[in-house]
């Protein structure tokens, strides 16, 4: 028997018979309701599960024989660029080589979806794929990741809007006018126009006095439609 899972609370060492489950969405450790804890952590071994398709993981104890076969995983998906964890740890129990996928798709998302505008879709492409083939895991990712994502593309001038939106509405401690700001997105528009032979550019100007409300409202839009679509998807 390989020992009871090694597991920290924020840092500090859990006793080894410790009982750890969830009570009404909330971390309970033996008899004690945790509502302040950031995370509990632990070494995971990361396996396959041949009946359920499905992989899966458990803690394991430090330094065990679990914890080497771990360790063994690790390095060898390491070496082996191709292999997941999961794979490799397959490899080692049963001889046998696992299938490669040619295109293999995951996501990355920052944790709760805070920010969502840096998620990403990543596919690692085998060279010999097709086009169609990657285009239609592309799809298919999207789908399972991230679900309906609207609109395929943004405008250059809603780009720019949403980032102009984010930097100085959502993530700015300080609070500025809109005339101030709408100053600012002209003199940004007149410096692209002095560089890009794009002429509609001028067209992106807002009448710092009448036009303050359109501003606000525009970029409030640019930014929200670029959100949809790049939240993690519930349960994905």
């Amino acid at each position: 028997k390989d020992g009871k899972p090694t597991r920290w609370l924020d840092g500090i060492e859990l006793p080894a018979d410790a009982k750890v489950g969830m009570v009404d969405g909330k971390l309970q450790v033996d008899s004690f309701l945790v509502t302040e804890a950031i995370k509990i952590k632990g070494f995971p071994l990361k396996y396959w599960e041949p009946e359920e398709n499905i992989s899966a993981s458990v803690y394991v104890t430090l330094e065990g024989v679990l914890d080497r076969l771990r360790i063994l995983s690790m390095k060898l998906a390491d070496w082996n660029k191709s292999w997941t964890q999961e794979q490799a740890t397959t490899f080692i129990l049963t001889g046998q080589t696992p299938w490669v996928e040619f295109i293999e798709i995951s996501a990355l998302a920052h944790p709760n979806n805070q920010h969502v505008m840096a998620n990403r879709l990543l596919l690692s492409i085998d060279p010999r794929s097709s086009v169609d083939e990657v285009t239609a895991a592309f799809r298919w990712g999207r789908r399972q990741f991230f679900g309906d994502t609207g609109k395929s593309r943004t405008s250059e001038k809603n780009q720019m809007l949403t980032l102009f939106y984010a930097k100085n509405w959502v993530y700015s401690a300080k609070k500025r006018g809109r005339r101030d700001l709408a100053v600012e997105w002209n003199k940004i528009c007149d410096e692209i126009s002095g560089w890009s032979s794009h002429r509609a550019i001028s067209d992106w100007k807002y009448d710092p006095n009448t036009g303050l409300g359109n501003f606000q409202r525009d970029a409030k839009s640019a930014y929200e439609s670029y959100l949809t679509g790049r939240s993690l998807k519930i349960g994905a």
